[in-house]
């Protein structure tokens, strides 16, 4: 009996490959729920340029846990498992 797996322990990404995963995911779930970035950014109780640079590749600005959780309960996902998947978390998993 094997009580390790093939997944390492520790993911080797780096801090922008993390970055790049959320921006992607943020705009992919704000499509999902069919919200506009005016609307997701009102749910989040942020400007609508504010929501702009979370989601573009070229700025380096990212949303705070809360605000996260704010979209996701706007947009009737459970805030712990959009939280989990923004950051990478179960690849395979459907919001």
């Amino acid at each position: 009996m094997t009580l390790y797996t093939e997944r390492p322990l520790f993911s080797r990404r780096t801090a922008a490959e993390y970055r790049q995963t959320i921006k992607g995911r943020l705009r992919h779930m704000r499509k999902l729920c069919n919200l506009s970035q005016a609307q997701a950014a009102k749910a989040a109780g942020v400007a609508r340029s504010t929501w702009q640079a979370w989601e573009s590749p070229a700025r380096d600005a990212l949303p705070d846990a809360a605000q996260l959780a704010a979209v996701a309960d706007a947009a009737r996902i459970e805030p712990a498992a959009a939280l989990d998947w923004l950051i990478g978390g179960a690849e395979r998993k459907q919001l």
